[in-house]
């Protein structure tokens, strides 16, 4: 037989706003105005900014979207990058972001091409950055991958490179030692 439990609903009211939008209208010296629009989006479960899209006077979006620990499930790979992020997500660290890509796209969403990507790796066995990757190419990407999960490991685009290393930590976890890769 059935089991009915008898609730009530009730709401909560938080004073925990969220930036929509801005838009910025700047005017020469003839008086014309060019507008600039951000339009703001964010996870609804952390409220943390999944991403800005800024429109340009060209007719174009560049949009920036941001990747956080709990956006990768299902990790179950043992080498460091995904151990890093299952650290994270074991200490439930949901702010630090561990990939932020910028796209460029036509005002109608076609067109849309990579311009840029940062990827961050944590350390395997403490919540501290470990590595900053970068992709190498110059100008857009067409063909670029986010980070993915395959197999339960994280799967990085070929072109990111290492750009720097975050070699040491005291015992506050403050930044001791970090060096650039391949610096001569």
């Amino acid at each position: 037989t059935p089991l009915y439990v008898n609730h009530s609903t009730f709401y909560y009211q938080s004073s925990y706003n969220v930036l929509d939008s801005t838009t910025v209208n700047n005017y020469d010296d003839d008086g014309n105005m060019a507008s600039v629009k951000t339009v703001y989006q964010y996870d609804t479960t952390t409220l943390l900014q999944k991403s800005a899209s800024i429109s340009t006077s060209k007719g174009e979006w560049i949009t920036t979207n941001y990747s956080r620990p709990f956006d990768f499930a299902g990790l179950s790979g043992s080498d460091a990058i995904t151990q890093g992020i299952k650290k994270l997500q074991e200490v439930r660290a949901l702010a630090p972001p561990i990939e932020v890509t910028t796209t460029r796209a036509n005002w109608d969403g076609s067109n849309k091409r990579t311009i840029g990507s940062v990827f961050t790796s944590y350390k395997p066995d403490r919540p501290l950055r470990d590595k900053l990757y970068g992709t190498e190419k110059i100008g857009s990407m067409t063909d670029f991958n986010s980070a993915m999960i395959s197999g339960g490991h994280v799967i990085l685009d070929s072109r990111y490179q290492p750009k720097v290393s975050f070699d040491a930590y005291d015992k506050y976890n403050n930044l001791s030692r970090q060096h650039k890769e391949d610096d001569m």
